[in-house]
């Protein structure tokens, strides 16, 4: 496996836990090869996954370590049989492949230890339910209401989940495709010319190479911020709608570019595309530190955001209030702290509801 170019912006693969996406990719290549109806066309496949990313020949090491403190049983023989004979399979296959001979010269070595701890595992615990894992299939990432996640994709990409916000991932050797189906994401771009990454919301795309910008996807249109890189918009053209499970390419539309220091407002074919000051990007990306910024809004523009990281209702009573403008910053979720300032430096009375989780906002003069 050649050596992945270094991004500055990520972490060292060997110190970086494996997301979710691709625990359950090894899980699934290790549940495939192990089988005699393992295909040639399989290993190759497995090859090939194995070499994307130094993070999948991680996750496979690292599911081999479950096997280090194991002890062998008589009922093992055959599964070591197999899996000794895959692994030499695997031996066969590398041979003249001289880009990835080294690297995955030790995957296949270790192979026939990860099969038999796979093995193992299902012999000493009840079945599990039956999954149907394919590493080619979508995978939706989501997060609650208040909640913020990271994670770190087979690539070396990283994406961050704002609250209640979910997404669909879907890699190819081709393309690296991410579909926002609900809320915000932050995403920190591995570097690869090879395979465009392509984020799509709603009727629009947003495609990168190597950058780090935020997609959110609002209820009209959406609104992308770049602190790094160049970023490309289009959108879907209406006679070529887009489904999740789509793996042939779509023609796109191409709109315009937003660099480094810009934003975006996209709906359908319209960009307006502002330059924003280095304060106001850390203001917007804010909340990947569980904090909201507020930099002059509106109180009607300040709720709206910070009723999006809480169950609870607020009601802006009266009409003149709402368009105060407001400055500050707070943790997210933690609204107690706004309804002090509110109160002691706004005039502003908050008021519960009896029985709600609701709360009204009234001028108290």
């Amino acid at each position: 496996m050649s050596e992945s170019p270094q991004n500055p912006h990520k972490t060292n693969a060997s110190q970086t836990k494996a997301s979710p996406l691709v625990e359950a990719e090894a899980m699934a290549w290790i549940a495939q090869l192990d089988g005699p109806n393992a295909s040639e066309k399989d290993l190759a496949a497995f090859r090939e996954w194995v070499s994307r990313s130094p993070i999948h020949e991680q996750e496979i090491l690292a599911l081999n370590s479950l096997w280090q403190d194991l002890n062998m049983l008589t009922d093992m023989a055959e599964p070591i049989r197999h899996a000794d004979s895959v692994s030499k399979k695997l031996r066969k296959q590398k041979r003249g492949q001289h880009r990835i001979r080294n690297a995955f010269g030790t995957v296949a070595m270790c192979m026939s230890l990860v099969l038999v701890a796979f093995s193992y595992n299902n012999f000493n615990k009840a079945p599990l339910p039956e999954q149907s894992i394919s590493v080619s299939m979508p995978i939706i990432m989501t997060s609650k209401i208040g909640e913020q996640k990271q994670y770190t994709l087979s690539d070396g990409s990283v994406l961050t989940l704002n609250t209640n916000s979910q997404v669909e991932i879907d890699y190819s050797k081709e393309q690296r495709k991410i579909r926002i189906l609900q809320g915000e994401a932050l995403f920190d771009v591995y570097h690869d010319t090879s395979r465009p990454f392509l984020v799509y919301a709603g009727d629009s795309v947003v495609r990168a190479v190597g950058t780090k910008f935020s997609v959110h996807l609002r209820d009209i249109g959406i609104e992308v911020t770049v602190s790094e890189g160049i970023v490309e918009l289009a959108t879907i053209p209406a006679a070529s709608p887009l489904k999740p499970i789509d793996k042939a390419p779509i023609k796109l539309a191409k709109i315009g570019l937003v660099r480094a220091g810009q934003g975006a407002s996209f709906q359908k074919s319209e960009a307006i595309i502002t330059p924003l000051s280095q304060m106001k990007i850390d203001a917007k990306l804010s909340w990947q530190n569980g904090l909201l910024t507020f930099t002059g809004e509106t109180l009607a523009e300040v709720i709206h955001e910070v009723s999006r990281y809480t169950a609870m209702e607020i009601i802006i009573e009266n009409p003149e209030i709402r368009k105060m403008r407001f400055g500050g910053v707070f943790k997210s979720g933690e609204i107690e702290d706004l309804f002090n300032v509110l109160e002691t430096s706004f005039n502003i009375k908050v008021i519960p509801i009896d029985g709600e989780n609701k709360v009204m906002l009234v001028s108290a003069q």
